[in-house]
This record gives C-alpha cells, structure tokens and sequence, in this order.
C-alpha cells in the first residue's frame, strides 16, 4: 500500500509541469488523479493569492477519475482581471466539462468561460464523465493585481445520477417506468448529463405506466433550465407534464426557469413527461423522483360531478348545476375557453396551476390573449 502511494505521487510530481499537445504544444499541465483519504482536494491559480504572472499562454489543469465517476469542482474564490464582456479576450478560464479521456485540443468545444470577479461566475461545475479540464490563460499586454482562483475538487460515483427507468433502443434521453411485480415502486430520473449542463437541442420523453388501480406520483425535487423573463410558453427549455401516456393528452403542468419540490399526481394510471432545449446555453437540467402508489380515492368515491366557472359576466349557453358529493382528490380544472383584454406592456402568454405542498387546492394563473386553448390543470 506505501509502494502504491508512492508510485502515485512520484507519478503526480513527473506530471506536474509536464508539456502536452492536448491544446498547444507549449502548454503546461497540471493532472489531478486524487485526494489521498480526503473528502476534497484543492487547486489554484499560480502564486495564488498573489496577482498571477501575465504571459501563461496556456496552463491546463487536468482532473481525471475513475470510468465510474464523475467530477465535481466548487471555486472558493475568482478573480481574473475582466478587459471585455465575452472574456474572449484578455485574461480568462476556459472549462471542458465534457471529455472522456480529459484530453482537449484546438477543436474541442469548451462548456464556460470565466473571468471577472467570484459574484458575477458560476461556483459549482460538474463534469458528464470521467474527464474535466480547465484552461489558464493571461495577457501579456498588462499587468494586473488580481488574484485567480482557489477552489475544491472531488470525485463523485456517478451511479448516484442513474435513471431508474429503461432507456428506449433508438433514442437518446427517452425513457420508461412500468409498475410491475419485477420493478421497484419508486425511483429516481434526471436530465442528461446531471448534475453536468444538459446539451443543447435536445428533446426527451419519460413515460410512466402505472397498473389499474394504481397512480404516479412525480416530485421535481430540483430544476434549473436556461434562465429568463419570458413565459415558459416561449421559453427555449422547458418540462411539459401530460396526463395521459403520451403528448396528445391533456397538459397539466409547465415548468421552466428554477423551481423546487414540485409534486405532481396523475389521475389515472399514465403520465408522460417531456423535456426540451432549443437555448444557446443550456442550464443544469433537473432531478426528479417518482412512485407508483395505489389509487385509494377510486374505493372511497361514489360519483364524479362536473361544475362549471366563468369570469364575471361570461355569455355561456351551458347551464351551470352541481350536486353536494364528496371530496374527489386531485381536482381538475378544464380551461375551454378564453377571451381576455392583451396587456400592450407585457404580450406573453402564460397559464399554469399554483399550488402549495401543504394545500389541496389550485390556482391558476391565467394571462393570454384570445384563445381556445385545450388545457387542463390539477390538484395535487
């Protein structure tokens, strides 16, 4: 065991400025393999926390793990000097998040490029396999008094992101969930690549399939997609839930920006849940679990009644009547038609439930121009 331990770091030290043509032939690398029996291991820019040296041309900071991990690194500081807006310029830290074998070149498409200070980038990055390197480069036009970066790095099994469901021959990202007396009743899925950005242009499906007598559950436990202030109706990425085994069904749920522990219940025994991406730069994606639980309502209730609700004043030729019956869990609003004034300032559309995880009842809000949209919203 010291052999081995050893061996590893007289390895390390050969590495440590070891020249590569993985970028440029006159780059510098940096190979981090381990964190010797620690949770975390560290990185820094050189001479951290002084001002780096101008001049590196290219300083390549190489983590590689395990075939069955992937990698995690959190900067605990940032501060490269920032001459314009993009960072293609000047000072900057360029991230491959996505390379298997931890090498790059000149035709290797970067993830993020950082420079600034710690409040204005990213802290946390994961890598999708087994591979992360990060790129150094400083001007030598200027000198500067920032100081870089010190930041963590771990190595994490990457089984912990693995989607339950059975991934469908043919696709990319299209995945299946069947209730049977050979499956677990409960599970987890995520996007593609989790925790790592997911890709861009991308469109996946999640179809669920419970038994008869038997529903879904789905709590969206955390979601961060392309950020923005239009309405998820317009958004680039977005999670569009269906009631119903595919997306001809009624959607009952949309969600886009950032959101957490959302619960969705179907109403029968098949929901079906799409993902899509048409952004530029893609968020984190979302991790989600699921249950197929046993429909106890369908025993308890007697009869389902249908009520109807309009805005003041709404011309309908449908007469409103209703019977007092019991409660019937989730409720499910069918919105069949809409007229409503289009507010000049503000031309998007958007309608979607808000609910609360301590309340059974829904809300809706509603702010479309005129339409007949074929919408249902639920409870949970």
């Amino acid at each position: 065991m010291q052999s081995s331990g050893l061996n590893k770091m007289i390895l390390l030290l050969f590495l440590f400025f070891l020249n590569t043509e993985a970028v440029n032939p006159g780059c510098d690398c940096i190979l981090y393999t381990a964190t010797y029996g620690k949770e975390y291991g560290i990185f820094s820019s050189p001479d951290f926390p002084k001002p780096y040296p101008p001049k590196i041309k290219c300083l390549l900071y190489t983590f590689l793990a395990a075939s069955d991990e992937i990698i995690e690194i959190q900067f605990k500081e940032f501060d490269v000097d920032k001459t314009n807006t993009d960072c293609l310029q000047g000072d900057y830290l360029k991230l491959f998040l996505h390379v298997e074998d931890a090498e790059v070149n000149e035709y290797t498409p970067w993830s993020s490029l950082l420079c600034g200070k710690y409040n204005n980038v990213p802290h946390v990055f994961f890598s999708s396999g087994p591979g992360l390197v990060l790129e150094f480069h400083t001007d030598g036009h200027h000198t500067t008094n920032s100081s870089g970066f010190i930041g963590t790095f771990r190595f994490l099994e990457k089984k912990m992101f693995h989607t339950d469901g059975h991934k469908l021959a043919g696709t990319s990202c299209d995945y299946q969930f069947i209730s049977n007396n050979h499956t677990r009743p409960q599970g987890r899925f995520f996007s593609p690549r989790y925790p790592s950005n997911y890709p861009p242009d991308i469109k996946c499906a999640y179809t669920f399939r419970a038994r008869a007598q038997e529903k879904i559950r789905v709590i969206l436990e955390d979601i961060k997609l392309e950020e923005g202030d239009v309405s998820c109706i317009n958004r680039a990425d977005y999670i569009k839930v269906h009631d119903g085994r595919t997306a001809s069904y009624p959607a009952i749920g949309l969600y886009c920006n950032q959101g957490s522990h959302i619960e969705i219940l179907s109403t029968g025994p098949e929901l079906y849940i799409e993902f899509v991406s048409h952004s530029v730069e893609p968020g984190q994606g979302f991790k989600a679990k699921f249950q197929f639980q046993n429909d106890h309502s369908s025993k308890s209730t007697k009869k389902i009644h249908h009520h109807n609700i309009g805005s003041p004043t709404f011309v309908s030729s449908t007469t409103t009547t209703s019977t007092t019956t019991s409660t019937v869990p989730p409720v499910t609003l069918m919105v069949e038609d809409l007229d409503l004034m289009e507010d000049n300032n503000d031309t998007t559309s958007t309608i979607g439930p808000v609910t609360s995880p301590r309340s059974p009842y829904i809300g809706i809000q509603v702010c479309p121009p005129r339409g007949r949209p074929s919408t249902s919203l639920t409870s949970a």
